[in-house]
């Protein structure tokens, strides 16, 4: 039945569902917001709130707050966070599946990865029988039930929806950032579409969070601080942080860490986003150190940084 009957709980104001966003996109209002949750099938809570350029977002999220850790249930100032009675909550399907609310007699169905059946995708088929749907510039490899899709040598994607190496430069000249005193950079898009992450090429200059230890390209050489060394973040124009990395846990300066990158490495690739950016001609985004974003400890930071931005197309 591709009939889908929803209802939605009481809103919380000031509060948003992070780690979980499949989709965002503008909306007038959260009447707007809601109709879209409403055809997005995964869609079981979104967050509306301002951008802060006169607009508002729309952020459909694939679980509840109950569904995750409440670390991931964060204030957001003008924000509301809303969810629907999900059937999803109680994991009906098994793993190899997703559980999609609202349809049905049960109140959700379950949607197979290949090699699976059934009503709850419990039947295990041939792995041998099965088709793949891997992207063209995939490899793909058999595993018990299903097969597993990976991107070839220098794509970045999920292996099935896409693989992309066209990275396109959007900065003419390189793009500097200090470490206090609202020392940001900033570089506008030029070309619209979708982008699926960011990466920077360092040009020239270093960073510090204390005068008393060395520089480096992209971070902090602090002991302290670990794996979680990295500290150049991105943000949109009213300091909201775009998801390209994971934070360490319990700080306060968007510290953190990237595969195979260093403090010093002259190429810094972020991890892809939760779901494609949309973006427009001369929307500009902002790149920070961390602690002068947040503020925080920023008094003996010292330093500038450049870099030339690209963004990854499909």
């Amino acid at each position: 039945d591709d009939c889908r009957v929803i209802q939605f709980k009481a809103g919380t104001k000031n509060k948003i569902l992070t780690k979980h966003v499949i989709r965002s996109e503008q909306a007038k209002d959260k009447d707007i917001c809601e109709l879209k949750c409403y055809f997005e099938p995964n869609c079981v809570s979104y967050n509306y709130g301002p951008l802060g350029d006169g607009t508002f977002t729309c952020e459909l999220s694939n679980r509840t707050h109950l569904q995750v850790s409440p670390s991931y249930f964060e204030y957001r100032n003008g924000f509301l966070y809303r969810a629907i009675i999900s059937f999803c909550e109680s994991n009906p399907c098994v793993s190899n599946s997703t559980c999609q609310a609202g349809f049905g007699s049960h109140g959700y169905r379950c949607i197979c990865s290949d090699g699976y059946e059934g009503e709850l995708c419990q039947i295990v088929l041939n792995p041998h029988l099965l088709k793949h749907d891997c992207h063209f510039a995939a490899d793909c490899t058999n595993t018990a039930g299903s097969f597993d899709c990976s991107c070839q040598s220098g794509h970045l994607g999920d292996g099935r929806h896409f693989c992309s190496d066209n990275w396109k430069k959007i900065n003419t000249d390189p793009v500097c950032f200090g470490t206090k005193n609202d020392d940001y950079g900033s570089f506008e898009i030029q070309e619209a579409g979708k982008i699926y992450t960011i990466k920077l090429v360092h040009t020239y200059g270093a960073v510090t969070c204390n005068t008393y230890y060395k520089s480096t390209r992209r971070g902090s050489s602090h002991p302290r601080f670990g794996r979680h060394r990295l500290l150049t973040v991105k943000a949109y124009r009213n300091k909201t942080v775009l998801p390209l990395a994971e934070f360490a846990k319990g700080s306060d300066d968007y510290r953190h860490q990237l595969n195979d990158a260093y403090v010093n490495s002259p190429t810094l690739v972020f991890n892809l986003l939760p779901t494609p950016l949309v973006v427009s001609i001369g929307q500009q985004f902002l790149i920070w150190y961390g602690q002068d974003l947040a503020n925080y400890t920023e008094y003996n930071n010292a330093g500038e940084t450049c870099a030339d931005v690209y963004a990854l197309y499909p």
